[in-house]
């Protein structure tokens, strides 16, 4: 039987289209838009991201993931999962004082 997976995705200053991962442990880069700061940052379509500024994507869940990458001039530390293995991420968002 296909289940519908309900797919939340979002559009944010980073650039990125984050999915929530079955698991919801993590959440899935679905897409990152050309030019963006995520691009600058060299995250990649199929990664993961674990957590935001230490915090786990469990513990903070989608909603609070997508607020804090809708902060301008936000500087994040993202931890990535890949099949490369794990490292982490400084991404800047845009704007801000």
């Amino acid at each position: 039987s296909s289940k519908h997976i309900y797919a939340q995705l979002i559009d944010d200053l980073s650039g990125l289209t984050l999915r929530r991962a079955d698991d919801g442990a993590q959440l899935l880069i679905e897409d990152v838009a050309r030019g963006s700061p995520a691009a600058g940052a060299g995250l990649r379509t199929g990664e993961h991201v674990t957590a935001i500024d230490g915090a786990t994507v469990r513990d903070i869940g989608l909603r609070r993931a997508q607020a804090i990458l809708m902060t301008p001039g936000s500087r994040l530390r993202l931890q990535i999962g890949s099949k490369a293995g794990r490292r982490e991420v400084q991404l800047r968002l845009p704007g801000g004082l």
